[in-house]
């Protein structure tokens, strides 16, 4: 029996992006083990985006080779004023439109080729889903279990994804007092955008 533990601890590991894991012992939560990241990284790497205003870090998804979408935190106005992070550098990024009510803007950054958005919807079952924000100088990526049904425990201004890369949106605070985190959909995100790009 001792002998098939390797082989049982590989198929939980295998299993873990599907919301299975390691029991451990009757009556016990099952120990969830977190997924590779090989098929996402590339594409947070290439779509994910660092900008900053002032001293505020605004996390960008880019929605065309030449273009990121942002969403304004509670408080900031939109300005003329972005940078976007070029590897260590910043370069500036002129804005295209504005959403005042949506509290978005999309500024042009220098163009890159990378894959096209793929939206999704959370599944009907637990999953793990990858979180990235922009600190500044780095992405703070984040995996995370998600239950079906509820908000995933990620930071708000956070690009959300499966782990083999499709993009589930945005995470972005909403209320009177802006205290209720929510997802804005990928699917109405590249909506906005296309839109937001047509009227410029």
């Amino acid at each position: 029996m001792r002998a098939l533990l390797p082989l049982i601890s590989s198929l939980a590991f295998v299993l873990g992006g599907v919301g299975l894991g390691v029991a451990q012992g009757p009556g016990r939560e099952p120990k969830r083990v977190e997924p590779s990241l090989d098929a996402v990284l590339p594409l947070l790497n290439g779509s994910v985006v660092r900008v900053r205003t002032g001293t505020t870090n605004l996390t960008g998804i880019r929605v065309k080779p030449d273009a990121a979408l942002l969403i304004l935190p509670a408080g900031v106005p939109p300005t003329a004023g972005y940078q976007v992070a070029v590897f260590d550098t910043w370069a500036a990024a002129s804005v295209i439109a504005t959403n005042p009510q949506e509290r978005m803007v999309l500024v042009r950054i220098p163009a890159a080729q990378v894959p096209a958005l793929n939206p999704v919807s959370l599944q009907a079952v637990g999953q793990f889903v990858v979180g990235a924000t922009s600190l500044g100088p780095k992405l703070d990526i984040r995996t995370v279990w998600s239950e079906p049904g509820q908000i995933p425990a990620l930071p708000a201004g956070s690009a959300v994804f499966t782990v083999d890369g499709g993009f589930v949106g945005l995470m972005v605070l909403e209320g009177s007092d802006g205290s209720r985190t929510v997802i804005w959909s990928g699917s109405d995100v590249l909506k906005l955008a296309a839109a937001m790009a047509g009227k410029a």
